[in-house]
């Protein structure tokens, strides 16, 4: 009965879920994915038919369906229909589409579920793929999928040596800094190599203090208390935090949002399609244009009016500056 039901009511849906009233869009999204999360069966019936065949005029819908999917009931998962082939596939084929908001769910669609699901069933289907079609996202999604598999392994690495220690020496931080930060090998710096602000002492010990309390490029996790990169805590929320099941990702804009805020934040006028050269700010929600190293600084620094280390950052530099500045006078 739940396959008759899905090719009856498929193509209705595809079309309502990519209505450009992003109000009725947003209501249809939300009943379908309350659907999917009751019903393996009709799951089933339902992502299966929507991965397989596409609709004219439905594509946005189709993709942002199925990447709800993913978010709700996790990929992969064969038990209603989201296995790692079929995923990737489909994500293959959202690459092929002409509306960037597809394009970039396709992207979504296969990095999360190689972070999750067999990586050599994955990474196959996306380098033939890239082997056939010189697409320049598909260059971009394998890099980034050899970049997942380096971090992990030094992940791996500091839990190995961090486990190894804490038998030596009992644990003395509430608050724990996340692996991603960089370590050092013992040069004197004067200066944070994030931030730019001037250290008094280049020791790590020092330089490790102020990313977890003062340098306007780190933040802290809410729901971890994990100190981390504020250009990466979106990709945090979403496949590291260990709250990060009370997240989904806005498949339009990117942004990280609780589940219990998602489908209001969908109907929202001001959530719309990140550039595929920008991102967005976790903390204002300001796109960060070009997505560098660069801009991030200076919009964290100077520009972020949600960031409240950009202020204690600023007073820090001003009470430093002033003695020079009267010692001049003088």
């Amino acid at each position: 009965m739940a396959p008759a039901v899905a090719k009856d009511l498929g193509r209705i849906i595809l079309l309502r879920a990519s209505d450009n009233d992003r109000r009725s869009a947003g209501e249809t999204l939300s009943v379908v994915n309350e659907i999917l999360e009751q019903d393996v069966k009709v799951a089933k019936a339902f992502l299966t038919r929507f991965l397989r065949s596409t609709v004219r005029g439905g594509q946005r819908g189709q993709a942002t369906i199925i990447q709800n999917a993913t978010e709700s009931l996790g990929t992969p998962n064969a038990e209603v229909g989201l296995t790692e082939q079929a995923v990737t596939q489909y994500g293959l084929n959202c690459l092929r589409n002409a509306d960037p908001e597809v394009r970039t769910i396709g992207k979504k669609l296969i990095l999360d579920v190689y972070a999750s699901g067999k990586r050599d069933v994955v990474f196959k289907l996306v380098s033939d793929e890239e082997r056939m079609n010189r697409h320049p996202l598909l260059s971009s999604i394998l890099d980034e999928m050899l970049l997942l598999n380096t971090t992990q392994q030094t992940r791996g690495a500091s839990s190995t040596s961090q486990q190894s220690s804490s038998s030596k020496r009992p644990s003395t931080k509430s608050v724990r800094i996340s692996n991603d930060l960089p370590k050092r090998n013992g040069d004197a710096q004067s200066s944070c190599q994030y931030c730019n602000t001037t250290i008094e002492s280049a020791d790590h010990g020092t330089l490790e203090k102020h990313w977890q309390n003062s340098c306007p490029l780190f933040t802290k996790c809410n729901d971890c208390n994990q100190v981390i990169m504020v250009s990466s805590l979106a990709t945090h929320r979403r496949s590291e935090c260990r709250s990060r099941n009370n997240y989904r990702t806005c498949p339009r804009c990117g942004e990280s949002v609780e589940r219990s805020m998602f489908h209001r934040h969908v109907g929202r006028k001001d959530c719309r399609p990140t550039a595929s050269y920008a991102a967005k700010c976790p903390l204002c929600a300001a796109h960060i244009s070009p997505d560098n190293d660069e801009q991030w600084r200076r919009h964290l620094t100077v520009q972020c009016k949600e960031n409240p280390r950009r202020r204690t950052s600023y007073e820090a530099k001003r009470n430093t500056s002033e003695p020079l500045s009267r010692g001049s006078s003088m």
